[in-house]
């Protein structure tokens, strides 16, 4: 491993402005083919503190914010990792919120909500122009993925940042699936709570005719608060379901 990508994964901030004031390559890749920055922005090796001022030092110093194999950033990587304070800086350096994995679509913020990184959401979402885009591979929006986690301060931060809500527009369509719908069928009652009162309905079908009343209270939901929760939010809504 070179000195620098263990000084930057490791966050040792004095080594690696020494490696910096002898001209070390900023650039350099690792064995496992990650560049300095990668491996810093996405280390849980050190604390958030250093890494970020290793973050910064590696920016000023010229480091690249691009991928080399289309499948990878330092974005991307502080987004899985959960640094939020790395993933502003990087924003703030020029990193694309908006870049995505060759080989699924996969964008920071998708990963951010798939981990239930809710301060990362919230910055990413902020400087996204494309917050609503579609995975290539299985068309889940960053909001379907974070109801289906879950992941309840996610779906607060990307309600907060303007997050469409409207069926069809996060809906897979193999399915019929839509984020209140998966969010029920995996028992998630707060999710639910939170989706109906920003305006979503529990009454639409998907292409097997259910909807998040009939799955959750069929046996196998798996939580009985969510099941008790879509029961409560049919009697205030008193609506029927509509197909699509």
């Amino acid at each position: 491993q070179p000195p620098m990508s263990f000084a930057c994964e490791n966050g040792h901030v004095p080594v690696v402005e020494a490696l910096l004031a002898n001209n070390a390559d900023v650039n350099k890749r690792s064995t496992e083919n990650r560049s300095p920055l990668e491996l810093a922005a996405g280390s849980e090796n050190a604390t958030d503190e250093s890494l970020l001022e290793v973050v910064r030092k590696l920016v000023a110093a010229g480091a690249s914010l691009e991928s080399i194999d289309e499948e990878d950033t330092p974005l991307l990587r502080a987004a899985i990792a959960g640094h939020a304070l790395v993933t502003r800086e990087l924003l703030d350096a020029g990193s694309d919120p908006d870049w995505a994995r060759e080989s699924n679509g996969e964008t920071a913020l998708h990963v951010a909500c798939f981990e239930g990184h809710a301060a990362v959401v919230e910055e990413l979402a902020r400087r996204s122009t494309s917050i609503d885009v579609r995975k290539t591979t299985t068309s889940e929006t960053a909001l379907y993925i974070a109801c289906s986690k879950g992941h309840l301060d996610a779906v607060k931060a990307l309600l907060k940042e303007g997050v469409q809500t409207d069926e069809e527009l996060n809906t897979v369509p193999r399915t019929g699936y839509y984020p209140l719908y998966i969010a029920a069928s995996n028992g998630h009652a707060e999710v639910v709570q939170e989706l109906q009162e920003s305006g979503c309905s529990i009454s639409t079908l998907t292409t097997n005719k259910d909807t998040p009343l009939i799955i959750a209270g069929a046996s196998e939901c798996p939580s009985a608060s969510c099941r008790a929760r879509c029961l409560n939010l049919s009697l205030a809504q008193r609506t029927t379901a509509t197909p699509r």
